[in-house]
């Protein structure tokens, strides 16, 4: 168990690095309506180098989508040799 605990932690800590150079949050306090506790407002924003990198692979993803009829009609043509 301390291994699955341990990857994840990994895995957390990669994700948390890759969305600090593409994510700029921010943290501010809100009062709630009755006044008893306030409730935090969180921001998240894209930053240039997180645009950059949404475009690349939405790029790529519209790419591969294009390809994918190309594909499937290949997959799925006849084999047979047409008689001339």
């Amino acid at each position: 168990m301390p291994y699955i605990s341990f990857i994840i932690a990994k895995v957390l800590a990669l994700t948390d690095f890759f969305l600090e150079q593409w994510v700029d949050v921010s943290v501010g306090a809100s009062i709630s309506p009755n006044l008893c506790y306030a409730l935090p407002s969180i921001s998240a924003n894209v930053n240039p180098c997180g645009q950059e990198f949404l475009t690349n692979v939405t790029d790529i993803v519209e790419g591969l989508t294009a390809l994918v009829p190309a594909l499937l009609a290949g997959l799925f043509a006849s084999g047979a040799p047409s008689a001339v």
